[in-house]
Parts: C-alpha cells; structure tokens; sequence
C-alpha cells in the first residue's frame, strides 16, 4: 500500500462555481464584474444595508475573489472600491477546453495523431522547465514540482521509493480534451509532462481515468536521484 504525500495548502485557491456563493454574492460578483463598486453602491443595488454589503464584500476579500483599494475624488476622503481579482474573474464561464479541443482536433486533421502527440510533448517539456526554478540538487526538488503541479490542477500525490516515483492525479484540467482525443492528449501531455518535471526515465500508466478510473496512476522510472520527497 503506498502512502502518498498531499499538500494541505496551494498558493491558488481551487475555485467553485459562484452559485456555490450563495445569492448575494453571486450577484455581487456580476455587479463588479461590470464595474469598481464601493460598499454603498453595491448596498444600493442589492437594496441591503451597506454592513451587509460590506461583510459580503469582506468574505469575497477572504478567499481571494475580490480586492479593495482606496481612490481618491475630486473632493473629500479617499473611497473604498472593490473590484474582482484574477481568481474572482474565473467564477465566470470560460471556454479554454473549446479552444484546446478545436487546436488539437486540427492538428490531428492537417498533420496526423502522432504529429499532434509529439508537439504536445514538446509543449510539457517547456511547462515541466518552469515548474521548478531551483537547483536540481535541491533535496526537496520533487516537493517542490508537485506543488507546481497541483498548481496547474492535477491534484496530485506523490510517493517515491527505490529510485522510482508514483504519481496519483486525482483531477484532469483538461478533462474534456482528454476524454475526446485520450492518448495524444494524456500520453503526449500529462504523461510527459510528470517525466520530463522530475527527470525520469520513463513513465508508465496504471490507471486511467478516461477508461472509467477514479484517478490517473503513473510510475516513473529512474528519475533524478538527488529529489526526494522530505
């Protein structure tokens, strides 16, 4: 039985759906969408008392989705405005995987699967590159590429033992492109992209999701001997 090494805390937040907010903050979030608002504007347009607004507002500021900062008018005090941060703009719908499932679905047409594949490697070769900006000696090297990793959403565990290394990954990021084009997908992408992050040899899949797996399960051959889990 392996016993995998999780990360309690990523530096960005997994984000759910606004509705999981709750009314109110829902709607909070499309008016700032729309534009800078202080506490009173939002507390006019709802037609809630403004410390309402505001503790609306301050629970958004706590998980990331929403940032204050000061402006000055023409005349009087500085006002608090809130507007959305970066992770606050994802609650909104995006279509990354139309856009991703379309380029490669031409890549496979115009140039043929293998073709796809292989420039799928060549693109986790450079994502695997900036995963870890330390020194390869650094003990805690592979430590540091799983959080990387579950950064770019893989959620994944990590155990090594005898020079080889497994890897769980309990979500795919590029879900609906994976269950679409499977293995020029998770094989040229995700498959290289943990090999080529940690050094190995090869890399060999056990589980798979997109054949009905709860999760992915690679095993990674002869990787870097100096990284170690700490």
């Amino acid at each position: 039985m392996y016993k995998y090494l999780s990360v309690s805390k990523l530096p960005r937040k997994t984000l759910p759906d606004q509705s999981f907010l709750g009314p109110s903050k829902s709607k909070i979030l499309r008016l700032l969408r729309a534009e800078n608002s202080t506490a009173g504007d939002i507390a006019s347009s709802l037609h809630i008392q403004v410390s309402a607004a505001r503790k609306h507002l301050e629970q958004l500021a706590s998980l990331d989705f929403v940032a204050q900062s000061f402006q000055k008018g023409e005349v009087g005090r500085p006002k608090k405005f809130y507007a959305l941060t970066e992770n606050g703009k994802e609650l909104f719908p995006r279509t990354y995987d139309t856009l991703l499932d379309k380029v490669v679905a031409k890549l496979i047409v115009r140039e043929s699967p293998r073709q796809a594949e292989s420039l799928l490697r060549s693109i986790a070769v450079d994502v695997a590159k900036s995963l870890d900006s330390q020194d390869l000696q650094s003990g805690d090297h592979v430590k540091n590429v799983q959080t990387s990793i579950n950064q770019l959403g893989f959620e994944a565990t990590l155990n090594q033992e005898n020079g080889n290394l497994t890897v769980i990954s309990r979500n795919c990021p590029v879900w609906k492109v994976a269950l679409k084009h499977g293995e020029v997908v998770c094989r040229g992408y995700h498959a290289e992209l943990l090999k080529a992050a940690v050094k190995g040899k090869s890399v060999d899949r056990k589980e798979w999701m997109v054949d009905g797996d709860s999760f992915c399960r690679h095993i990674i051959t002869e990787m870097l001997k100096e990284s170690k889990i700490l």
